[in-house]
This record gives structure tokens, sequence and C-alpha cells, in this order.
């Protein structure tokens, strides 16, 4: 009780306290607020007031470096007549140097005319800064300028000359061109160096690196002289320096020549030699360098070609060798050299083989040799060398040949082996191939083709299977121009889909193995073989019909088969001669033999078939029909309405057991032979009794 009004005075002054603290803070924020606001305001004022026309261009002010760039015209795209770019201007009595022209300063300003010089005061060209100015008619600025960036004179069509009023060495190795279109001698052809022409470009010896794109389109050279100081040369250097007429040294000390560094450079002529000291040869450096007329030397130093290095390069003549030390050649790498009138010769470190890499290379002679590293054959790798007049031969390593990597190479001669680690062969992969004498196909595992793949079409020659190939794709040898017999190894368990679809060049025999299990429809479609051997044990219906349709001579059906597929001979009316039916055959497929017409006689041995299905294995078959002398049962429905029988003869002395519908449809008119004595047994047998026209024969 004593001490309450003490304490409700002191929570009195702790509350007067912190309402005080808040009222503080509330003014603070307020203050700060409108401080951040006044300094908002300051700095946009000062930003735009170093945005400023001066006469008749806009400039962006640098108040700390006292520096201006041109960023436009105030006339934008609009804007006419001559473009004067001054090395100072002066705003408000300070004095700035324009030192840079902004990005897109005078994008599409077309209606510039006359020539343009860029002050001695600017340093960098910004990029698109000179887009579409196609009025201007030359160019001049001086060593000054170290930067010019991205597509900074593109569509700059009008220019005729370029003035760099600078030396020589400061031009190759000083400005950093950001792209092709950054340097406006794409378009202007013609380069002045201190208003003298260059036409002998003899690159000074104290140059080390000749910069990216510094000479392209340069047309007035026509001489070159590279030192030997010089370790790199930039991509696209040179390019489309079409009016050289000399010959084109490059010194041992460059260590690498960038992507398209002489690129359509037409007129150097003699041999190209690499120095031995390059390690790589970039993207497209050499296309269409037409004029070169010598031999190509490419040292072991060298570890890959890009794609397109040569492309175009007609006048190499003699040999090529790519050396060891090469591990990949990339895609149409030496396309169109139709000059090489001599051997290529392969390093056995070179992996892969790009697309197109030799196409159209007609001048190559002699044998082509595939080596062991390589692992894929590019597509069009070497279509159209229709010079090779030898052998080829594919390394053991190869997995994959490209669609048409040989196609139209007609004059190889000898062997062509597909090794066995060949998975897939492109269509059109040898197409009119036809010099070979003999194709020996060892691919154990190969992929299937399409039906207009045609990969070994118009091959010539004899054609052999490897003992351990297992299985042949589907199209694998369509349209083959093969000669001679074919035999199937027992290796082989598949036969696929139009295999050998059209080989009518064929003129032997065909064996077909044991170990055939599966036989693709149209698989021998057409073949010209003269006997067929079919020795397939157990073999599957095939996927559709006319496996063997076209085929002609003789067919024999080995003494171990077991089973005859549904449709396996359907409409193979070429086939002539006796066809014998094993003892060993268990089952007849339905159409089997339909529509076999060419056979004289039907022997049928089998002693234990089974009922043939709903339709005929013989229907449409003709001439006379054979019973065996050991068969004790004719299975039902297995000559149902074949009516083109005309004769039958019947070894079995103990006349057999008919299915019903067995000889439903066959004409019981027809004379039928039976063994002496046995007339009573036949007419006193169920099926056997509705023939009409019995003569008793002593067939031995």
């Amino acid at each position: 009780m004593f001490f309450l009004p003490q304490r409700n005075k002191q929570k009195k002054i702790q509350q007067k306290q912190s309402n005080m603290q808040t009222k503080i803070l509330h003014k603070m924020k307020r203050v700060l607020c409108a401080t951040l606001f006044f300094l908002l305001l300051v700095v946009a004022g000062m930003a735009e007031a170093y945005a400023q026309t001066i006469g008749d261009l806009i400039y962006s002010l640098d108040n700390d470096n006292l520096t201006a760039t041109v960023t436009g015209h105030v006339d934008g795209t609009a804007a006419t007549g001559t473009l004067v770019i001054p090395e100072s201007v002066n705003y408000e009595g300070t004095l700035y140097s324009v030192t840079s022209i902004g990005d897109s300063a005078f994008y599409n300003c077309s209606g510039f005319t006359g020539g343009l010089t860029i002050p001695n005061s600017v340093t960098s060209i910004g990029g698109f800064s000179f887009y579409g100015c196609s009025g201007l008619t030359s160019l001049t600025f001086d060593n000054s300028v170290t930067l010019i960036g991205s597509s900074a004179f593109l569509l700059c069509n009008g220019l005729v000359a370029l003035y760099y009023m600078g030396d020589l060495r400061h031009w190759c190795c000083n400005i950093q061109f950001v792209d092709y279109a950054s340097n406006p001698l794409y378009y202007a052809h013609n380069l002045y160096i201190n208003n003298e022409i260059v036409t002998n470009l003899v690159i000074p010896s104290t140059v080390t690196e000749i910069k990216p794109y510094v000479f392209m389109n340069a047309t007035c050279l026509t001489f070159l002289a590279i030192p030997n100081t010089v370790t790199s040369i930039g991509k696209w250097a040179f390019y489309g320096c079409s009016s050289f007429v000399c010959g084109l040294t490059i010194p041992n000390s460059v260590t690498s020549i960038g992507d398209g560094a002489f690129y359509g450079c037409s007129g150097f002529v003699g041999s190209l030699v690499i120095p031995n000291s390059v390690t790589s040869i970039g993207f497209i450096t050499f296309v269409d360098c037409i004029g070169f007329n010598g031999s190509l030397t490419i040292p072991n130093s060298v570890l890959s070609i890009a794609a397109r290095a040569f492309q175009g390069c007609s006048g190499f003549t003699g040999n090529l060798t790519i050396p060891n030390s090469v591990t990949s050649i990339g895609y149409e790498a030496f396309k169109g050299c139709t000059g090489f009138s001599g051997d290529l010769t392969i390093g056995n470190s070179v992996t892969s083989i790009g697309s197109r890499t030799f196409q159209g290379c007609s001048g190559f002679t002699g044998s082509l040799t595939i080596p062991n590293s390589v692992t894929s054959i590019g597509q069009y790798a070497f279509y159209g060398c229709t010079g090779f007049s030898g052998d080829l031969t594919i390394g053991n390593s190869v997995t994959s040949i490209g669609a048409s990597a040989f196609c139209n190479c007609s004059n190889f001669t000898g062997s062509l082996t597909i090794p066995s680690s060949v998975a897939s062969i492109g269509s059109f992969a040898f197409y009119k191939c036809s010099g070979f004498s003999e194709v020996l196909f060892n691919a154990t595992n190969c992929a299937d083709l399409s039906s207009t793949s045609y990969a070994f079409s118009r091959c010539g020659g004899s054609l052999v299977i490897g003992d351990n190939v297992q299985r042949i794709p589907d199209y694998m040898f369509d349209g083959g121009y093969f000669t001679g017999s074919l035999t199937i190894p027992n290796s082989v368990t598949s036969i696929g889909i139009g295999a050998f679809y059209n080989c009518s060049g064929f003129t032997g025999s065909l064996t077909i193995p044991s170990s055939v299990a599966l036989i693709g429809s149209a698989a021998f479609y057409n073949c010209g073989f003269t006997e067929v051997h079919y020795n397939a044990i157990d073999c599957a219906d095939p996927i559709g019909t006319v496996v063997f349709l076209g085929c002609s001579g003789s067919l024999f059906i080995g003494n171990n088969v077991e089973r005859i597929p549904t449709t396996m001979f359907t409409s193979c009316s070429g086939f002539t001669g006796v066809l014998t039916i094993p003892s060993s055959v268990t089952s007849i497929g339905h159409n089997a033999f339909s529509g076999c017409s060419g056979f004289t006689k039907v022997v049928f041995n089998a002693t234990n078939c089974a009922d043939a299905e709903y339709r005929s294995p013989f229907y449409g078959c003709r001439g006379t029909l054979v019973i065996g002398e050991n068969v004790e049962r004719v299975p039902d429905r297995m000559f149902y309405n074949s009516n083109g029988f005309t004769a039958m003869n019947s070894y079995a002395i103990v006349p057999p057991s008919v299915g019903s519908s067995a000889f439903y449809g066959v004409n019981h008119d027809i004379p039928v032979s039976i063994p002496c004595g046995t007339l009573n047994a036949y007419l006193n047998t169920s099926c056997w009794n509705q023939f009409t026209n019995y003569q008793e024969d002593c067939f031995y």
C-alpha cells in the first residue's frame, strides 16, 4: 500500500517515453522517403542530361571520363546525305571526346551517301551500328579502332573501298572483328592501307597472329606471303579472296588454321603442303580452292580433319595419304575432289569416316582398304568414286556402313568381304558395284532393311554367306545381279523378308540348310536358280506368300524335312520335273504347292503325314500323282480339288487308307496304275473304289 503511488508514476513516465520514440521513428521514415525520392529525381535528371542532341547527332555523354558515344541521328532511319562524325563535341562549355559508336546507332539509315570517315578518337564500333546503310560507298578509319561489333556493316552492299589509315601489322592483329559482317571489307572488297590499294599481300614479320575475318572477301589481293613468325591464322581470315594467282605456302611456325580460313580462295595454284606444326584442319578451311593443281600433303602431326575441310578442291592430283595420326575425318571433307589420280590411303588410326567424305572423288585408282581402326563409314562416303579398280577391303571393326556409302563405285574388282562386326548397312550402300567377282557376307547380326533399300542391288559376281551368319536380314540382297549358286550355311536360322528378292542373275543351285527355322515372304522372289534344295527340317509358316514365286528349275525336298510350311511354294509355276515328298514329312501346310503347275510328276512318299488343313497343299498341280509303296494312309484333304492331275500311280501293294476328302475333286476317270495283282484290293477299298480307270502295271 505504501509503494503503490510511486509505481503508478513510473508507469506513466515509461508510457510517455514510448510515445515519443514512436513519433520520432515516424518522422525519420518520412524524412528518409523524401530523401530517397529526391535522389531518384536527381539521378533521373542526371541521366536525361547526359543523352544530348548536338547538331544532327545524338550522344550519350560520360561526365566522369568526358567521353561521348554516338547513339543515333535526329532524323532516325529517314536521315540522308553525308554522315559526319566529329572527333569531339562541346556541350555547355565542356569538351567530350567521341570514343565509340553505339549499338544500332545508324540502323537501316539507307539514305546516307558517299564516304564515311570514322575519327581517330573512336576505339569501338557497336553491333548493328551501320546495318543496312546501303548508300555508303567508302569507309575510312585508323588504328585507334580495336573492336567492331556483330553485324556492324551488314547489308552495306554499296561499299566499294575501305581505307585504313594505319599499318598492315595493326590491321592483321589489332582489330577484333566479331563476325564477318563486322568487317566492312566483306562488301568493299578493296583494301587501301594509307591510301594505297593492297594487291601483293606480304604479312610483316612482326605479326604473330592473323586475326579472324581480317581479309575476308578482299578480292583486290593477288599475292600472299605469310612469314614464319605467324603461329595462327584466324577463322575466315582469307575467305573469298578469289583473286590470288600464286601458290600458298603455310610456314612451319603455324600451329592452327581457323575454320574457313581460305574458303573460296580459288586462284591458288600448285601443290599444298600442310606444315607438320599443324594438329588439326578446321571446318571448311579450304573449300572450293579449285586452282590447286598439284599434290596435297597432310603431315602426321594432324589429328583430325574437320567437315568440308577440302570440299570442292577439284584440282588436286596424284595420291592422297591420310596419315596414321588422324583419328577422324569429318563429313564432306574431300567431297568433289575429282582431280586426285592415284591411290587413297587411309591411316590406321582413323575411327570414323564422315558422310560424303570422298563423294565424287572419281579419280582415285587401285584398291581401297578401310583400316581395322574404323568403326563407322558415313552415308555417301565414297559415292561415285568410279575410278577405284581393285579390291575393296573393309576392316573388321566396322559396325555401320551408311546409306549409299559405296554407291556407283562400279569398277571395284575382286572380292568384297562384309565383316562379322557390321551391325547395319544403309540403303543403296553398294548399289551398282557391279565389278566385284565375289561378295562374302559375314555379318552375324545385321539389322533389317526396308523394301526400297537396295543395299546390294546390281552387284555382280558370286555371293557367299559366311559360316557364322545366323540371320540374313530383310531385303539385304534385294535386286542383286549375283551369279552362280548360293549355299545358305548351317549356322543360319532365319532368312528375312525379301532377302534375295529379284536376284534373277543366279544360274546355279540354292541350298536351304536344315537349321533354317523361318523364311520371310518373297525371300527368293524371282531368283534365277536352276535347282532349289530345301532341307529345312521344321520351318515356321512364312508371314505372307510368294517366298519362291518366279523361281524355276528343279525343287528337291530333303530326306530329313519334317514339315513343309503353309504357302512356302505357292504359285511357283516355274518349277519343273519331279517333286518328291520324302517319307520324313509329317505335315504339309495349306497351299504349300498350290499353283505349282510346272511339275510333271508329284511323288508322295510321306508315310506318317498329318491331315491337310482346309485348303489342299497341291491345288493346281498337274501331271502324274504317285503314291509311294510304303504309304499306308493318304491324309485327309491332301489332294483336295487337285483336279489338274491327269494320271495316278500307286506303288503300294496294300491299298493305303484314304481320308474321306483326300481325293475330293480329283477326276476319278484318270488312268490309275497299280501293282500287278492288286486290282481287287483297290476296288474293295473305300475311296479307291471310286476310280474307274485302273491299269495293273509291273513297275519294277
